[in-house]
Formats: structure tokens, sequence, C-alpha cells
């Protein structure tokens, strides 16, 4: 009778060990493409950021980017209402809108720009998201944010970012 038990014991002990080993090995199945899914959508992110920046710089031959720098750090000229009227107007901002992976791109000034005199960001409460919220929102939630940034001026970065 003992060796009968024992032997039953042994069986349960080794369908356990299976049985958990199994799960393990389903578990860490299950997950592993997520992780790299992951760090494909970042790496992606953080290229098209990147990528946006360049291509603001380089709309029109620089047209674009030079006249958004003069609004930027000429404080006796321009304000916050007359940039965002600049970017409005060239309609480069539609063109980033629609080739962005994120339905909310942003793009910030730091408080160094003169004629800002804190941090701005575009679009500000817009008519351009169906939520009409301002950056802030999707920074305060907890949205994922991948960003790039480049020297304007001296103590003054654009930075662009984009939220999930």
């Amino acid at each position: 009778m003992n060796r009968g038990q024992g032997a039953i014991m042994d069986a349960l002990f080794f369908l356990f060990i299976c049985a958990v080993a199994s799960t393990l090995l389903f578990y860490v199945s299950s997950i592993y493409g997520q992780g790299i899914d992951q760090q494909i959508s970042a790496i992606y992110n953080l290229e098209y950021t990147g990528n946006a920046l360049v291509a603001l710089q380089s709309h029109d031959n620089h047209h674009f980017w030079y006249g958004l720098r003069t609004r930027i750090t000429d404080s006796d000229e321009y304000d916050q209402d007359d940039i965002k009227e600049y970017i409005d107007d060239e309609g480069v901002w539609e063109e980033v809108n629609k080739s962005s992976p994120s339905p909310y791109p942003f793009l910030c000034f730091t408080q160094g720009c003169n004629a800002l005199g804190n941090e701005y960001c575009y679009p500000d409460n817009s008519d351009h998201y169906e939520y009409h919220e301002e950056e802030s929102y999707f920074r305060d939630e907890r949205y994922v944010a991948y960003t790039s940034s480049v020297n304007v001026d001296s103590g003054c970065e654009a930075i662009f970012k984009v939220y999930y």
C-alpha cells in the first residue's frame, strides 16, 4: 500500500511541476510580442518627432523657421497671438498634423523665448483637437510623450511633442 501511495504522490508532484512550467511558458510567450511592439513604437515616435522638427526648419528654404524665430525672439513687436496667427497662416501645421502618428502633436517653446514670457505650446486651447485641450492637460493626465528639441536662440528652445 505504501508503494502505491508513494507512486501516486510522485506522479502528482510531477504533474504539478509540469502544470507550473507550462503556465509560465504560456505567460512568457504572451508578453514577449508586447515588449517588442512597444519598443518599435517608441523608436518610431522618437524618429518622427526629430524628423518633424527638421521638416519645420527646412520648410520653404527656411522661410517659415526664420519668420517664427523672428517672432519668438523679438518681444517688442510680437506676442503669443502673433506667433499663433503666423503658424496658422503659413499652413505648415496642417501638414505636420496630417503626418503625425499621434492625434495630439504640440510645438512648445521654453521660458527663455523673449516674446512669450513663459512656456507656450501651439496649438493652445485650440479648435485643432476634438477635445479642445491644452498641452498641460495631456501632461497632467499622464499621457506618454515623445519629444525632440532644437535651440532657436540662446536660452530659447523649440520642443516638438506627441502624446499617446
